[in-house]
């Protein structure tokens, strides 16, 4: 089947940095794109406080508003002007901001010509600018239980109360786990369970012969590595036995947050690798001989489902991870650890066996079935039927 896509635009509201690691958000985005719809991808803009605090300073505006760039055609990216401080606690800092941004939006599309688009929202927050925009439909993508990542009990009243009023005004939504249905409010909006996906492909070159990256062939060997957001969600403690048990053999690649890039730096024994941009991860990959999740085992993590999952299983290389429900389709494929003494003990067991082509193959087979083209076929289905057309 086919899908004619050509006239359709879509705002995307307060997604991820483009240029950082790819989301869900990514790959939807440039898919609609390649088939010929338009699509304004907003980023989700930073606070001044925050800018200010990390020294960020190439992210001040300089007296310029938003700046939007094409990617590829049809693909535009909007970073938005700065965002005053205190939207997470106060609803009229969130609703003055949410003007701001919706501003941006709807002078960027006019100069466009645009006379109709779909919203595509990714976070709560997203409710603010929505309520000054007029979508023809609106779809809700939950990746998290986006209240969980904050820590006192006003500001996930807070997120909890914003995304109920959002899912007031939506007409689809989409979640990654059957674990998000636990919340009610997701639950009664009859959302539909899309997991995330792979670029098989890409991951797939780490199982084929060729070269290695420098930095991964100058650590000790055999390398232990992890790909993705170093973040609160990441076990330190855990992290730490491995750094000690294998020092300079644990290779981490990708950008760490802020408020926790003190305590990773800390870690002993650890090979910082910084950010690498996804079409340049091969040549790393391909030097791994154990990936690994040493992620904390929380509520929050046992309602998400990490990318890299389907990730490290297409390149077929063994996997070792903490035991959440995410991993419950492949746990034949992977070592579940069920605490941290066992994770890496699975860890050295892998470490000292040959690898297994069959076994290779089986990983590779069950992340191809997630393939982002087969799980954004499955999106097209539930938003577009009436524009497929027979192949």
């Amino acid at each position: 089947m086919s899908y004619g896509m050509s006239g359709r635009r879509f705002v995307w509201l307060l997604a991820p940095p483009w240029d950082n690691v790819p989301t869900r958000q990514n790959h939807f985005a440039r898919r609609l794109a390649r088939l010929g719809a338009e699509v304004l991808y907003v980023e989700n803009p930073s606070a001044w406080s925050s800018v200010l605090k990390q020294r960020r300073w190439a992210e001040l505006p300089a007296g310029k508003g938003a700046a939007v760039a094409e990617i590829e055609p049809g693909l535009h990216v909007m970073r938005p002007s700065l965002s005053v401080p205190g939207g997470k606690h106060s609803d009229f800092v969130a609703e003055l901001n949410g003007r701001l941004i919706a501003g941006q939006v709807r002078a960027w599309t006019r100069s466009r010509g645009w006379t109709g688009y779909d919203c595509w929202c990714r976070i709560p927050y997203s409710l603010f600018p929505l309520r000054h925009l007029d979508p023809a439909q609106t779809i809700y993508d939950i990746t998290d239980d986006y209240e969980l990542y904050e820590s006192s009990a006003h500001a996930r009243r807070k997120v909890r109360e914003r995304e109920e009023a959002l899912l007031e005004r939506v007409d689809h939504v989409f979640i990654t786990t059957a674990e998000l249905r636990q919340k009610k409010s997701i639950e009664d909006a009859s959302p539909r369970v899309v997991p995330n996906g792979v670029e098989i492909d890409l991951f797939a070159r780490a199982s084929q012969a060729g070269e290695v990256h420098p930095l991964v062939a100058a650590a000790r060997q055999p390398v232990i590595g992890y790909v993705g957001l170093t973040s609160h969600w990441m076990d330190f403690e855990l992290l730490e036995m491995l750094g000690r048990r294998w020092p300079g053999q644990i290779v981490m690649l990708g950008p760490i947050a802020a408020q926790v890039e003190a305590r990773a730096r800390a870690v002993p024994g650890i090979v910082w690798g910084g950010f690498v941009p996804q079409h340049a991860l091969g040549p790393y990959l391909r030097g791994f001989a154990v990936c690994i999740m040493p992620h904390l085992v929380n509520e929050l993590r046992r309602r998400s489902n990490p990318l890299k999952i389907c990730e490290y299983l297409a390149t077929g290389k063994p996997f070792v991870s903490v035991d959440l429900p995410a991993l419950n389709a492949f746990r034949e494929l992977i070592d579940v650890a069920h605490d941290r003494e066992e994770f890496v003990a699975l860890v050295e067991k892998n470490l000292q066996r040959a690898s297994d082509p069959a076994m290779v193959a089986r990983r590779q087979a069950a992340a191809r079935a997630f393939s982002w083209d087969t799980i954004f076929a499955d999106v097209l289905d539930q938003l577009q039927p009436r524009l497929r057309a027979a192949a």
